[in-house]
């Protein structure tokens, strides 16, 4: 894509020097505001005049694409921020909490007896 943007970028302004140097003795009136004498020119070259709105293109064209950049950067930025707190999301659901089972929980369990009817834990044959 960017030598395509760049074969099109050469080829314009082939196009304009061409133009320019065809139009080289020629020259123009440029009017900047209508019925305004005082932001009239008169004999402008052509090819200065080709050249001035090529670079006021180039320059707008550029202020575009460094905004548009930006704004791409931007998003990214902010997408990425999102992709990390939803990582960091699934890898807590993903892994179980190590967590100890409360006074509550235990006292209403009985005590594991082994193969012999003991309690685990303690010498004391079980009752029974």
């Amino acid at each position: 894509m960017r030598a395509l943007i760049a074969l099109l970028t050469v080829l314009f302004t082939v196009a304009v020097l061409g133009v320019t140097v065809m139009n080289a003795s020629e020259t123009v009136t440029l009017r900047l505001w209508w019925d305004d004498p005082q932001r009239e020119y008169h004999d402008v070259p052509v090819g200065a005049l080709l050249l001035g709105a090529a670079f006021a293109g180039f320059v707008f064209t550029g202020i575009v694409a460094v905004l548009e950049g930006m704004k791409t950067r931007l998003d990214n930025a902010r997408l990425n921020r999102k992709v990390r707190r939803l990582q960091q999301e699934l890898d807590a659901i993903r892994t179980p909490a190590l967590s100890l089972p409360s006074d509550e929980e235990l006292e209403g369990e009985e005590p594991e007896r082994g193969e012999e009817g003991e309690i685990a834990g303690s010498n004391e044959p079980a009752a029974g």
